[in-house]
């Protein structure tokens, strides 16, 4: 029986692959055909087995019915690149893994906003207009404006306890906050603006207090409309606006976790300067108290002039030396799928989908769908949404 062949827009299969990252050559390898056929498709478009349509449609992430689109569609809003790495400075170069974590969050986010509208909810992302260009008194008005102490912070016992209270006050605010995996070399968090539901992602690759200071450093970059993909890296290595950009966002961060008054307060910093020997066990208590790395300690000691650059310098590299040495982490910590589920969309998106479907809006399939579970884990997961 000959095969059923196809005629589509060649410019679709094109958009398809660019936008999943994949080369020609990749794809035919998976294909099992010559590089050459998968050029001729993307040019003309004409006789297309349906048989390697649906391979298509597995090795790009796209529901078959996409390829039979008349014209290519809008692409979904494409957050700009603050990574700093020279190298990485054009968003064509992210690996397929970050494009997908990408694509994952547009369509939750995208959720979240149907959701909303079908429950006839009006929430608007709580993003405060800036009043201020110097991060310090940004830093100083956001704490107020959360209404978080310094009091509450320091007496929180764990990283993770921190993080999730941490999150916690941001979705109070209506910002989302999903935790992906990703590739820790590449990406450590990216924003997603919205009127409704403004966005930030998390890798769950990174440390807990990895995962805070990028919180509130893609908080500035929405607080700055500024929103986009970052590794967090050396500033050293970024230019023009990126660094400009950058440095705010990482400013703030630390100002907002580790805020001055309480810093120069702290018994151990009016100790300082102090011989080198205590200096590391001084740094490590103080990032123990404020739940952030011992880099960002560093750095806010420097910033208000409690240590020379060149001491900076010296321990910088220090805690980076130590920092590649230790073992990275794998796609994150295994969770069982009801908890891997909250872990990732959260507690404000998992209870309007529980509620679309308790009211009639969506269906059990399509639950099973926004929640990325099967049926079987509803219950454990609405009960543990429950308690938060």
């Amino acid at each position: 029986m000959p095969s059923i062949k196809v005629d589509l827009n060649p410019e679709i299969l094109q958009w398809m692959r660019e936008t999943i990252g994949d080369k020609r050559e990749s794809v035919a390898i998976r294909l099992k055909i010559d590089p050459d056929i998968v050029k001729v498709w993307e040019e003309n478009g004409r006789e297309i087995p349906l048989s390697k349509l649906e391979q298509l449609a597995s090795i790009y992430k796209r529901p078959l019915a996409a390829f039979f689109l008349s014209s290519k569609p809008e692409d979904a809003y494409q957050p700009k690149n603050f990574r700093t790495l020279p190298e990485n400075q054009d968003l064509r170069l992210l690996s397929r893994e970050t494009r997908l974590v990408l694509r994952k969050a547009q369509r939750l986010q995208s959720l979240a906003i149907e959701l909303a509208t079908q429950l006839g909810e009006n929430a608007q992302g709580r993003i405060p207009r800036r009043k201020s260009q110097n991060p310090e008194a940004l830093a100083e008005a956001l704490r107020n404006y959360l209404e978080i102490t310094i009091e509450q912070q320091v007496a929180w016992k764990e990283d993770r306890e921190a993080l999730s209270d941490w999150i916690r006050i941001m979705e109070k605010r209506n910002i989302l906050v999903f935790q992906l995996s990703m590739p820790i070399k590449e990406i450590r968090g990216l924003s997603l603006r919205s009127e409704r539901y403004p966005v930030i992602v998390l890798n769950v690759r990174d440390s807990s207090r990895g995962r805070i200071f990028t919180l509130f450093h893609e908080y500035a970059h929405l607080l700055l409309n500024e929103v986009g993909i970052c590794d967090l890296g050396d500033e050293g290595y970024a230019r023009g606006r990126v660094k400009v950009i950058e440095k705010y966002c990482n400013h703030f961060a630390g100002a907002f976790l580790v805020p001055e008054k309480p810093l120069l307060q702290h018994p151990l910093v009016k100790e300082l300067p102090i011989h080198k020997s205590e200096f590391n066990k001084i740094i490590r208590i103080l990032s123990n108290n404020f739940r952030v790395s011992r880099e960002v300690v560093l750095r806010r000691l420097l910033i208000l002039g409690k240590i020379p650059e060149d001491l900076y310098e010296e321990k910088a590299e220090e805690f980076r030396k130590e920092f590649k040495e230790i073992k990275p982490r794998g796609k994150g910590r295994w969770l069982v799928p009801y908890r891997k589920s909250l872990q990732e969309r959260g507690n404000p998106f998992i209870g309007m989908a529980f509620e679309a479907k308790r009211t009639g809006k969506i269906t059990t399939r399509d639950l099973a769908d926004y929640l990325g579970i099967r049926k079987k884990h509803f219950k454990k997961l609405e009960k543990v949404v429950t308690k938060i």
